[in-house]
């Protein structure tokens, strides 16, 4: 979704490329976000992305991970038989046919994962034509393996049966998961000559990099042709680890290949023995038996105090705040208006109702008493429109004075909003194809359904500029439902006792009222205090008194994708994958301004916004649309609230 952080996105990249993978392809940069494209599966890595100028970092860091991954040959003496085959025995049409079979193959690659058992899986398809039997090792195209392990699964086929016949007569080892297959080709058949004759501990024994009480890291090692190693271990987790000590047998020297400098850097350790701290998505690329650096003495220091961050900072720049309106009045004659409706319901009742003709949709907002901006810019998507007011007075979206994407309409309506409720009307002729109607209702294949471009697209509005959101209700947080002093029955789109799992959702019910800025916001919060629609980059200043010996770590948490950090005026960095810089050669002794510029990306102004569940762990055009899902006003997956996600940096005490 469009919240997703650079840290996030490495715990998944970094669970690949030790499985493998070393060349990333990315989804997707769009030449524009009108209409349904932003709700294509984002989050986009393109302009639209408020931190996209760190995805050259991000970009820098995965090239060189890759070409230091395509170096010589695995390390991987294990074949795993793939259970896909298998699979087809349980197939039926529909969800949770998979469950059984799925499960147990996740938890044998976890638990060959989670104890750094070097593997890959063997495709019985490959296996046909590439697999054969060596002596007492299975050899797969260029792969030479020691052992053989076979998954839980229902069916095996004959020609890999035969090959493991073979193969075990010629003394070759074989571990079990679980029980031997009931099946060959998928008939009944008789499998218990196919029995184990290794143990787990002759699985362990395969290892080349021992590590204990670290489930969440995950490794691969590269045989390299000088005689030396590559070893990739990264933490796939947010859990973090102080000191693993990792034993390497073979090692005569070790070192780290720093991925930013690509600098050789000594690691603490002491014989084949090196200890690594792991933060969240923290990995280190180690050379081993290359060129020698000495084994820094002790174990990873790890500091005792941190530079403190206020909760509440002025802002160093005011930013230019957001507000989504989705809530909208529709007329089919310009003078009797339907109650307010989602912006989402009204199109799909236009689309359902195939409806052709002219529309109005009137919008309002609430401006406090004291509202004094002269910046508030209406931004309006192209839907065709003929004309616009506020207020009855008519105004003309320009896109020379586009916000977000080139194609997203702006204009100044600061003059004409008054204390109270204002009215915004859009005009238009809604108009689409027979085209249309026939992909969506006549159950036509996904891929055409994927090529679908409406003809009239009805869009959520939005309000930009020099604003702060008043609400006028508490936010219901994973926190307060821990307090009790919400039921089961508060917001009964949803269950609290589940809500309460996810810590970084923030529920609201009451309305927006725009007012004006503050000098200072509670940055660990910005959502609850004057932007739950904010979408960019937060930058304050505070000041921190330094003298030698006080703390020059500065260590954030919190929910946001980018940190960039200034000490007196000077870029002391940015906090992308980890969450801590030492500031020690920026500081002077006395006073010191530091500024901490802060991003997030678009969820909180994109959404989704209204779904039972406040943050789905996945998304797709669907989730944000509810396409075909409402029957006039009734949508039974639509929840009258608002779900916004935190976003504020908090200072490690």
């Amino acid at each position: 979704g469009w919240d997703v952080s650079p840290t996030e996105l490495k715990r998944i990249a970094d669970v690949q490329y030790a499985g493998g993978v070393n060349l990333m392809c990315q989804h997707l940069y769009p030449y524009s976000e009108r209409g349904q494209r932003k709700r294509d599966y984002p989050l986009h890595y393109s302009d639209h992305c408020p931190w996209q100028e760190s995805m050259i970092d991000f970009d820098w860091y995965y090239n060189r991970l890759g070409a230091a991954l395509a170096e010589g040959t695995e390390y991987a003496p294990i074949l795993v038989v793939h259970p896909i085959h298998g699979a087809y025995m349980s197939y039926k049409k529909g969800d949770n046919w998979h469950e059984e079979i799925d499960s147990h193959f996740a938890a044998l690659s976890d638990l060959l994962g989670e104890n750094q058992i070097p593997y890959h899986y063997g495709d019985e398809n490959l296996m046909k034509r590439l697999a054969s039997v060596e002596g007492d090792k299975i050899r797969v195209g260029l792969c030479t393996y020691d052992a053989v392990i076979i998954p839980f699964t229902y069916s095996l086929d004959h020609e890999t049966c035969d090959m493991l016949q073979a193969y075990m007569a010629n003394g070759g080892k074989i571990w079990l998961y679980k029980d031997v297959p009931g099946c060959v080709d998928g008939a009944e058949a008789d499998l218990s000559w196919l029995q184990a004759n290794i143990t787990f501990d002759d699985l362990l024994a395969k290892r080349d990099a021992r590590m204990t009480g670290a489930k969440t890291l995950r490794k691969q090692t590269r045989l390299l042709e000088d005689g030396s190693s590559l070893v990739y271990i990264t933490n796939i987790d947010s859990s973090s680890y102080d000191c693993v000590a990792v034993d390497l047998p073979d090692a005569k020297t070790v070192c780290e290949i720093n991925l930013e400098t690509m600098e050789l850097e000594p690691v603490h350790g002491e014989g084949t023995t090196v200890y690594l701290r792991f933060e969240d998505a923290q990995s280190h690329l180690l050379l081993v038996n290359g060129p020698a650096k000495e084994l820094l003495a002790d174990k990873p220091e790890i500091p005792t105090q941190y530079i403190p961050v206020p909760e509440v900072a002025e802002f160093a720049s005011k930013p230019e705040n957001m507000i989504t309106l989705d809530m909208v009045a529709l007329s089919k004659d310009g003078v009797n208006y339907d109650e307010p409706l989602s912006v989402y319901g009204v199109k799909d009742n236009l689309l359902r109702e195939q409806y052709n003709g002219r529309v109005w949709l009137k919008f309002t907002f609430t401006a406090a008493d004291d509202f004094a901006s002269e910046d508030l810019r209406l931004v309006v998507e192209p839907m065709g429109q003929d004309s616009v007011t506020i207020n009855g007075v008519a105004v003309q979206p320009d896109k020379d004075a586009w916000w977000f994407d080139r194609s997203f309409a702006s204009v100044n309506i600061a003059p004409f909003v008054k204390p109270g409720e204002n009215e915004i009307i859009i005009s238009l002729n809604h108009y689409q194809q027979d085209y249309v109607y026939y992909v969506l209702y006549s159950g036509v294949s996904e891929s055409l359904r994927n090529c679908l471009v409406f003809d009239t697209e009805i869009e959520c509005i939005y309000l930009v500029g020099d604003f702060a959101v008043k609400t006028d209700k508490p936010f219901i947080t994973a926190d307060s439902c821990k307090d009790s002093q919400w039921s089961d029955s508060d917001f009964d789109s949803i269950k609290v006792a589940s809500f309460a799992k996810c810590n970084y959702s923030e529920l609201y019910d009451g309305s927006f009222i725009l007012t004006n800025q503050k000098d200072s916001v509670c940055i660990s919060d910005v959502v609850q205090d004057g932007y739950p629609f904010f979408g960019g980059t937060i930058s304050v200043q505070y000041n921190y008194n330094y003298a030698p010996g006080a703390a020059t770590v500065l260590a954030l948490t919190g929910r946001f994708a980018t940190c960039r950090v200034l000490v007196n005026g000077q870029d002391a960095g940015e906090m992308m994958f980890i969450r801590h810089l030492d500031l020690s050669q920026f500081l002077v002794e006395g006073d010191n301004q530091i500024v901490l510029q802060f991003s997030n990306a678009m969820r909180n102004l994109m959404g989704p916004h209204h779904r039972p569940d406040p943050e789905p762990f996945s998304v797709g055009p669907t989730t944000f649309s509810f396409e075909k899902e409402w029957n006039g006003r009734e949508c039974k997956n639509y929840a009258d609230r608002y779900a916004f996600v935190k976003f504020g940096v908090k200072g490690v005490k």
